[in-house]
């Protein structure tokens, strides 16, 4: 069903976003949310005991350039997703109010994809100038 499908999507964006924000608290509480575990994969951690602190510490570095890349890029997915489902259903008006909160759900997406666009083009450019 569209409508369900719409749904799903919308809460996994949420859920995303949600863990985007709480991977320290996570990591250091021993949750290995979806976030977690995508970092520990791009650091090709292999399972063994770590000690917290220095593993959260070692996964922000990774979680900056690689894995909130990729997040970001899932949610927004998904959120385009759950868009499409709704449009799908031909059930939801085009001026709904659930629109409305997927487009306030995309924003931070789209804002902190940019925002990191900006930092690496920054980084970048200083090392050209360090270089020289």
């Amino acid at each position: 069903d569209c409508i369900e499908r719409g749904f799903r999507h919308f809460l996994i964006t949420k859920q995303l976003w949600d863990d985007v924000h709480d991977w320290r608290q996570d990591t250091n509480m021993g949750h290995v949310s979806y976030v977690v575990a995508t970092i520990m994969r791009d650091m090709h951690l292999k399972p063994g005991m770590y000690a917290k602190k220095a593993l959260t510490d070692d996964m922000l570095p990774v979680f900056l350039n690689k894995t909130m890349p990729k997040i970001c890029a899932v949610a927004l997915k998904h959120t385009t997703e759950s868009k499409q489902a709704f449009v799908d259903s031909g059930l939801i008006k085009a001026d709904s109010p659930i629109y409305k909160i997927l487009d306030d759900q995309k924003q931070p997406i789209l804002y902190t994809i940019d925002q990191h666009a900006k930092s690496r083009a920054l980084i970048k450019g200083a090392r050209k100038i360090v270089a020289k």
